[in-house]
């Protein structure tokens, strides 16, 4: 899906940096395996296990807000904050589909997050935290009714990722990040690029 350049010059300027930021790059730092404990066959008592989590059911997806709509300034501000709400579903559930639906097929980063997610679904891997907290978003028109771009400042909060056996895997803290999207209105809303920074 293309995006329409507004007639602007400086709104042409605006949304070509913008498709060309690199997204985030979720850390790739390789998760260790657990270990397991020899056991001596002999031996009455075997070596405590960490518990599995208790089953539960899956979140329910967030529902779009009426105020995403319409194709304006209003529209572009509640379209990325819900996009934001169902990262972190997809995160939590393992199930990137409602993601993967509002993300346009230019948007590098928003198929590298819905890979993740299914990757980890795939490892067996359940997640819980990934909050998103929006502290303040700032849209600006391109092409009235059509292309928007959405500047965030949010503050990602904790997260644990465990095994099948309910060993943790991984960690992170709360982090404050920028968030920069570019989004099209066709009578719903896509995401056309997606940049994450870390808000220093």
């Amino acid at each position: 899906m293309r995006i329409v350049w507004p007639r602007d010059p400086s709104a042409v300027l605006a949304l070509a940096m913008l498709l060309v930021l690199v997204g985030c790059s979720s850390d790739d730092r390789s998760v260790p395996r657990p270990t397991e404990t020899p056991t001596n066959s002999a031996s009455a008592t075997e070596t405590p296990r960490p518990p599995a989590p208790s089953p539960t059911t899956s979140p329910t997806a967030p529902a779009a807000p009426e105020s995403m709509s319409a194709g304006d300034l209003e529209g572009a501000k509640a379209a990325a904050d819900y996009f934001m709400a169902l990262y972190t579903h997809a995160r939590v559930s393992g199930d990137a589909t409602r993601l993967s639906a509002m993300s346009g097929a230019e948007c590098s980063t928003c198929a590298a997050i819905v890979t993740q997610v299914d990757s980890a679904r795939a490892n067996g891997h359940s997640a819980t935290g990934y909050a998103i907290e929006i502290r303040e978003a700032i849209a600006t028109e391109l092409v009235p009714g059509e292309t928007y771009t959405v500047e965030m400042k949010a503050t990602e909060g904790p997260a644990t990722v465990h095994d099948r056996s309910g060993n943790v895997v991984a960690e992170s803290g709360e982090t404050r990040r920028v968030l920069k999207m570019g989004l099209r209105w066709t009578g719903e809303w896509t995401v056309e690029a997606l940049s994450v920074e870390v808000d220093a």
